[in-house]
């Protein structure tokens, strides 16, 4: 997930951060459904993925895009330099 942050510079003033990527690996679970496949969940905050990044108290804007759901690839492991893209926001015309 790619993010940018407005923050407060100074007191009164402002100033923009570049964009950053938000690694986060979801694990997934088979299941015994074979319509289902697999299980995949995780809640976490930005502040777990990166520690200091989010000042308690003060204000932001923050912009999120890009959103890429990678594949596991035929090792399973996302992690895996060349894995394809799986899902990504947009609109789907079959």
């Amino acid at each position: 997930m790619r993010a940018s942050q407005a923050c407060s510079a100074a007191p009164g003033g402002t100033a923009t951060s570049q964009d950053f990527v938000l690694p986060v690996t979801v694990p997934c679970a088979a299941t015994l459904d074979p319509f289902v496949g697999s299980d995949c969940n995780i809640a976490t905050t930005a502040d777990a993925l990166t520690p200091g990044m989010v000042r308690e108290g003060a204000r932001a804007i923050w912009q999120l895009s890009g959103v890429e759901v990678l594949d596991g690839g035929a090792d399973g492991d996302v992690d895996t330099p060349g894995n394809a893209t799986f899902a990504r926001p947009g609109i789907f015309i079959p």
